[in-house]
Formats: structure tokens, C-alpha cells, sequence
């Protein structure tokens, strides 16, 4: 399950293929994406051509036109690769906040839209560190200045609600819940864990997703809470994180960390 701005290597193997076989790649059907209401509706969203979004529809048609016997092997081991814990950050008990919500034409980080000159304390992260990020939906407090929705998705003691429902913000909230795919810029990160409620349209998506390796884009659907072990080792300086939904980082849904 790719979110805009994800990115995928594929090794395609069409060894036993005869001469003249087509194959296509399709995008296959999902849901739960859009605020449920707004799926019963109808309005899933139109791409260009009319395509209604979650609708199966083909990416790519490759043809096998020849062939040949010097067709390379995939390599063992690709690169090197450490899977990282809880346990590699230094505040696995306090993990940084980056709260979801969503106004009418107002998407918000932890309650707050884009600042160039501003960063808040939840946002300054020592170089060298490697820090525990939790990524939730808070729209019960996504009006609120100065970063106050950050609490949200939390239980007492910092740990994650395992019905991610419950921080929805009632009847308001539940309407505005849709899927963000969330972007940090700097070094890529792990995903550590996932908790979201047991619903038909995740249950559409949950075995499509790649959190075995390095990312920097992670879809988080509606009401999930996704955990994250992120890096800050290489540089210092001011790096974005934001949401990829194009018209969601235009109407200001990112901030920026400052690494010191």
C-alpha cells in the first residue's frame, strides 16, 4: 500500500515467461481512506480519467519480446541493515508528539499550521539522538495554539490507546478522520509499531503495507497511531515533516524540527 510520495524498488522476474506474454500490474481495490461518511456517499474522489478512488485500475503493461540468457540474479544482500527498537531511543517512555487533525481548509500538526521562524520545544531534538515518534489523529483538540493537542492518543503512563477511536474528538472528529501519508525530511526512520481500530476499509490495506526498511513516508489511516524510530544523527539545522497530500501541505499542514 503506497501513499503519496512513497517510493518502491521492485524486482521484476519474468524468467519462464514465453515470448509474447503481457502482464499487467494493477492497483488494487482498498477503502476506509476517506471519512466514512464521506465513502458512504460515494465521493471516494476522482483521479484524472474518472477513476474513483480505491478502484482497481492498471499501472503498468509489460510485454516479454524476446529471449535472452543473461538475465542477472538477485543479490543475497542488498545493503546493510540494523533493525532498530524502542530500546535504540532515548525517550521511549516519552515519545515525541506529531498530532493529525483536520479543520474545514485548516490541516494541522500538533495543533499548529507553518511557521517558517518557529519551532516549539516537542520540536528541538539534539544531534546524535535517536528519537521515538508517535503519529496519531487528535481532532478533538486540533484548534488549539501553542501545540495543546499534543497529548492526544495518549494514555496515562505514555502509552498508545490501543482503540485509537477514542481520541477522535466525537461526531466532529470522526467526519474530518482520513488518511495522511506523513513525511520526514533528514534521515529515514523505522517503523515500530501500528495500532488502529479493527474496520473494513483497514482491513483492506493493513497486509499491503512495508514496514519491514528504511522509510520516510508512512501512511497512517484513519484513527491509527503509528510509532516511529527516527534518526536525527547526520546534520543540524531546520527539517520539515509534513503531510503529503498536496493540498494539505499548501494549506499549511507541516512544521519543522530543529536539530541542535
Amino acid at each position: 500500500m503506497l501513499a503519496p510520495g512513497e517510493r518502491i524498488d521492485l524486482w521484476l522476474d519474468f524468467s519462464g515467461r514465453a515470448v509474447g506474454s503481457k502482464l499487467t500490474l494493477y492497483s488494487l481495490p482498498y477503502s476506509g481512506v476517506m471519512p466514512a461518511m464521506y465513502e458512504r456517499m460515494g465521493h471516494g474522489g476522482m483521479m484524472h480519467g474518472g477513476i474513483h478512488q480505491g478502484a482497481k485500475f492498471p499501472i503498468a503493461v509489460f510485454e516479454v519480446t524476446e529471449k535472452v540468457s543473461d538475465s542477472p540474479k538477485l543479490p543475497e544482500k542488498l545493503v546493510p541493515f540494523r533493525r532498530l527498537t524502542a530500546a535504540d531511543t532515548d525517550n521511549a517512555d516519552s515519545p515525541l508528539p506529531i498530532a493529525l487533525s483536520m479543520q474545514p481548509m485548516r490541516p494541522l500538526l500538533n495543533g499548529m499550521s507553518f511557521a517558517m521562524d518557529r519551532v516549539v520545544e516537542a520540536e528541538k531534538v539534539p544531534l546524535g539522538s535517536i528519537k521515538k515518534i508517535r503519529i496519531f489523529h487528535d481532532h478533538s483538540r486540533g484548534g488549539h495554539r501553542g501545540g495543546m493537542g499534543m497529548m492526544g492518543g495518549m494514555r496515562h503512563g505514555g502509552d498508545a490507546d490501543p482503540n485509537p477511536e477514542h481520541d477522535m474528538g466525537g461526531m466532529g472528529g470522526a467526519m474530518m478522520n482520513m488518511a495522511h501519508p506523513i513525511h520526514l525530511h533528514g534521515q529515514q526512520y523505522q517503523i515500530l509499531s501500528r495500532h488502529a481500530a479493527d474496520t473494513d476499509g483497514y482491513a483492506s490495506v493493513k497486509d499491503g503495507f512495508i514496514d519491514s526498511g528504511w522509510k520516510d513516508t508512512v501512511l497512517v489511516m484513519p484513527g491509527e497511531v503509528v510509532e516511529i524510530a527516527k534518526p536525527f544523527q547526520d546534520y543540524k539545522g531546520l527539517f520539515l515533516y509534513h503531510c503529503h497530500n498536496l493540498e494539505h501541505e499548501d494549506l499549511g499542514m507541516m512544521r519543522q524540527f530543529y536539530v541542535y
